[in-house]
C-alpha cells in the first residue's frame, strides 16, 4: 500500500503515466476475471474471484473487485481523462459495460460500494459533466436490474440476496463485519491503558478471539481472526496513540482534496480518496490497488494551493 501511495504523487505530473497505469490495471483485472470465470462454483462458492480446487479456495473477490471499481471510476469521471479517453465517449461506454458486469459478478460488495460511492460523491462535487455522471448512474441501475433477472448472473443475484434478502440482520448482511466493529469497540475500552496504548503490535487475532467469545453469537466468535478494517487494526494494536494521528492526517487530506477539487474541477482524485477510505472500513486496505487509490487522492492535495492575500507593505525599489 505504502509504495504506490508514495509513488503515484511523484509521477502524477505526467497524465500519460497515470493513464497507462490505470489501463494496465484494468486490463489485468479483466484477464484475472475472465480466467477465473470458467471456475465459478455453484452454491456457497459462486463468486467470481474465488477458485475452489481439491478442497482449497484460492483468490479473494475483494482483490478482484477493487481494481474493477477503480476502472469504473476512471472511465466515468472527468470525461474519461484519467485513462486518456476524454474524446472517445463511445469507447468508454464499450469498456464500461463489461467492467461493470465483472464487478457485479465478483460479488465484492466492498468494490461495488467503492464504485457507487465514488460516483455519487463525484456527482456532488462536480461542476461540469454532471450529465455524464448521471448517465453512468442510470446505466449502473439499469444493468443491476437486468442482472437480477438474467440466468447467467447467479453470482450477482446471490450477493444481492446475501445483503438485502429476507431475514438478513446487520451481522449476517455484512458477513460478520458488524460483529467485528462491536468487538473492536469493547476491546478498545477494556482499560484506560488499552485505550491509549492498545493491546500491542501483532495482538489483533488474539484480542479478537478473546473478546468476541464473550460478546458475540456469530459462528466465527472465539476464533483468532484478523480484524477486517484498517482502523480496527491500528486502534486495537496501538490505541489512540496510533489511531489519533492517522485520523488527523485523514481529516487534513480530505480537506486539502476538497480544496483541490474546487481549484481544478477534477473529481476523480476525491472519488479515489473516498474509495480508499470506504475500502479500508470493510477490508484491511493494505493492498496495492488501495494504495493506488490513496496515491491518486493525495495527488490532488498537492495541487491545492493556499491563496495568499496581497501584502499591504509596498516594495522598495531603486530609483
Amino acid at each position: 500500500m505504502a509504495f504506490p501511495a508514495a509513488l503515484i504523487p511523484l509521477v502524477g505530473r505526467s497524465p500519460k503515466i497515470i493513464a497507462t497505469a490505470l489501463v494496465g490495471m484494468l486490463v489485468s483485472a479483466w484477464a484475472v476475471a475472465l480466467g477465473a470465470y470458467p471456475h465459478m462454483q455453484s452454491g456457497a462458492n459462486m463468486r467470481l474471484g474465488i477458485i475452489v480446487a481439491e478442497g482449497l479456495a484460492f483468490g479473494n473477490p475483494f482483490a478482484l473487485g477493487m481494481p474493477l471499481a477503480l476502472g469504473v471510476l476512471a472511465l466515468v469521471l472527468d470525461g474519461g481523462r484519467p485513462v486518456g479517453l476524454q474524446q472517445f465517449g463511445t469507447v468508454r461506454v464499450v469498456l464500461l459495460v463489461p467492467t461493470l458486469f465483472l464487478l457485479a459478478q465478483s460479488s465484492s460488495r466492498a468494490g461495488q460500494l467503492v464504485a457507487l460511492g465514488g460516483i455519487i460523491l463525484a456527482f456532488v462535487f462536480a461542476r461540469r459533466n454532471r450529465a455524464g455522471i448521471f448517465g453512468a448512474l442510470f446505466l449502473i441501475g439499469l444493468l443491476g436490474f437486468a442482472l437480477l433477472h438474467l440466468p447467467f448472473a447467479a453470482s450477482f443475484q446471490r450477493g444481492f440476496e446475501r445483503t438485502f434478502g429476507e431475514g438478513r440482520n446487520l451481522a449476517r448482511a455484512t458477513s460478520g463485519r458488524a460483529d467485528q466493529w462491536s468487538t473492536f469497540g469493547h476491546a478498545m475500552i477494556e482499560s484506560p491503558d488499552v485505550l491509549l496504548l492498545g493491546h500491542g503490535i501483532g495482538s489483533g487475532p488474539e484480542v479478537n478471539a478473546r473478546v468476541s467469545a464473550t460478546i458475540s453469537e456469530n459462528t466465527m466468535a472465539g476464533k483468532a481472526l484478523e480484524f477486517h478494517a484498517l482502523v480496527m487494526h491500528v486502534g486495537v494494536e496501538l490505541g489512540f496513540l496510533g489511531l489519533g494521528p492517522m485520523l488527523i492526517w485523514a481529516a487534513f487530506s480530505v480537506a486539502l482534496c476538497i480544496r483541490g477539487v474546487r481549484q481544478t474541477g477534477l473529481v476523480f482524485p476525491i472519488a479515489c480518496l473516498a474509495g480508499f477510505f470506504l475500502g479500508a472500513l470493510t477490508a484491511s486496505g493494505f493492498d496495492t490497488v488501495s494504495g493506488t487509490m490513496l496515491g491518486i487522492g493525495l495527488m490532488q492535495t498537492g495541487r491545492a494551493q493556499v491563496r495568499r492575500r496581497p501584502s499591504s507593505i509596498p516594495r522598495l525599489t531603486r530609483p
